[in-house]
């Protein structure tokens, strides 16, 4: 019989440059909230180009905006060479070294498409193999579990990560299209306080 300790290591998808321990212990062993947030950065990731130049105080400031977001998300899913990466060139953007941030630049491009590989790679491998991650629960929120959810996001609570599946799943069955598309863009892009008052403007 496999082991409990060994079955559940198998489960989870060692991804190189991810701190797997730190993340897992945070995320309570969820394997498909993990799938879930990674693909969020690299979607979010994706849709900033790789500057040619940074040849204003306008191009620095809003490079090092973008770089925040996604050293914040890389930080919190413990990508940790991504979160060097990002934190580095942020620094230099609010030093004005534009030649800096550009030199750290193809490195960042090159760490974050390792991670779609590898990430991509890792979850394919647990899918294979059978080993699904742990469903999220409590689809069927009650009032009071919303309004919790909607305290955490407003704290800014690292604990939500593990209820945003199920605070997905229950938006898209309770919200018209629009709205639910507002709230799961605040999601992917861990605006938490911004849900928080969606979910609240809303009176849910």
């Amino acid at each position: 019989m496999t082991h409990p300790t060994v079955q559940a290591a198998a489960s989870w998808p060692e991804i190189a440059g991810v701190d797997s321990a730190t993340i897992r212990e945070l995320l309570s062993d969820d394997a498909e909230l993990f799938e879930f947030l990674i693909q969020r950065l690299l979607e979010d990731f994706a849709e900033i180009e790789q500057p040619a130049a940074l040849d204003s105080s306008d191009a620095l400031a809003q490079f090092a905006a973008s770089m925040h977001r996604v050293r914040g998300a890389a930080g919190q899913l413990a990508v940790r060479d991504a979160y060097a990466t990002t934190s580095a060139i942020e620094a230099c953007c609010r030093a004005s070294d534009a030649r800096g941030a550009l030199a750290l630049c193809d490195g960042l491009w090159r760490q974050m498409e390792q991670l779609r590989v590898a990430s991509a790679e890792a979850f394919a491998a647990i899918k294979s193999n059978q080993l699904t991650p742990a469903p999220a629960s409590g689809l069927q929120l009650s009032r009071g579990q919303v309004a919790n959810i909607v305290a955490l996001l407003r704290e800014q609570n690292l604990a939500v990560l593990s209820e945003l599946p199920a605070l997905t799943v229950w938006a898209r069955d309770r919200l018209t299209l629009a709205d639910c598309e507002r709230l799961e863009d605040h999601l992917r892009r861990m605006r938490f306080g911004e849900a928080a008052a969606l979910l609240t403007e809303l009176e849910l």
